[in-house]
């Protein structure tokens, strides 16, 4: 069986979610999607610095979690190492809404150990898609 129609299908249902998504804004996210967001740092004007809060915010920002439509203002990887200034994997999550407004959380994966971040590897699935529902609806 060859993977290149279900990543065809993943990959379509993935950039049908990111279009879809910049185009509409949502109220905030529902609370059990904290632990999983990409938290960022945001000026006095709400607006994202490019800073990782990791070891805290810059002086005058504050630290809280990406919203829809909002553009990754940097990025997660691993260590550096020698030829390897960022590392060999990245690592992201961020919310989108789908189609019928719902909020998902998309986690890419990105190895970047022999090519740069960002080269299509076919046969590879390297995003993942998340929900949060209650069993009442």
């Amino acid at each position: 069986m060859s993977l290149k129609a279900p990543l065809a299908v993943i990959v379509s249902a993935c950039f049908a979610i990111v279009a879809h998504s910049g185009a509409a804004q949502s109220a905030a996210l529902p609370s059990v999607y904290d632990w999983i967001t990409k938290d960022v740092c945001t000026d006095a004007s709400n607006q994202l610095a490019a800073a990782d809060p990791y070891d805290g915010c810059p002086a005058g920002t504050t630290q809280r979690d990406i919203q829809i439509g909002e553009a990754l203002p940097y990025l997660n990887h691993d260590q550096p190492y020698t030829g390897h200034p960022d590392g060999y994997q990245r690592h992201d999550a961020y919310p989108v809404l789908d189609k019928a407004g719902n909020p998902l959380i998309v986690v890419e994966m990105d190895f970047g150990y022999d090519r740069p971040y960002g080269t299509f590897e076919a046969g590879a699935v390297t995003a993942t898609i998340y929900t949060a529902f209650t069993m009442d609806g």
